[in-house]
């Protein structure tokens, strides 16, 4: 399976890129992906983000992914 993943602000600064398609395993996670992601962006370990699946902010760590789902990962912002 494939997913989208995109990186907004500090988090594009720290993955050195905007967006990715990434294999997943079935029934992996959005715990398991960040994981992985860690991994290989060391800089995110300590980065403060949300995480958007499907264009909703998402909460559940646990949530299954399914093929071409889309993951935002979006800085702390304010509005105003």
């Amino acid at each position: 399976m494939k997913i989208n993943i995109k990186y907004f602000g500090l988090i594009a600064d720290i993955t050195n890129c905007e967006e990715e398609w990434a294999n997943i395993e079935e029934n992996e996670d959005l715990e398991s992906l960040l994981s992985k992601l860690s991994e290989k962006y060391s800089g995110l370990k300590q980065a403060n983000f949300n995480i958007a699946l499907n264009l909703e902010i998402n909460t559940n760590l646990n949530k299954q992914l399914k093929d071409l789902d889309e993951i935002a990962l979006l800085p702390p912002f304010a509005g105003g």
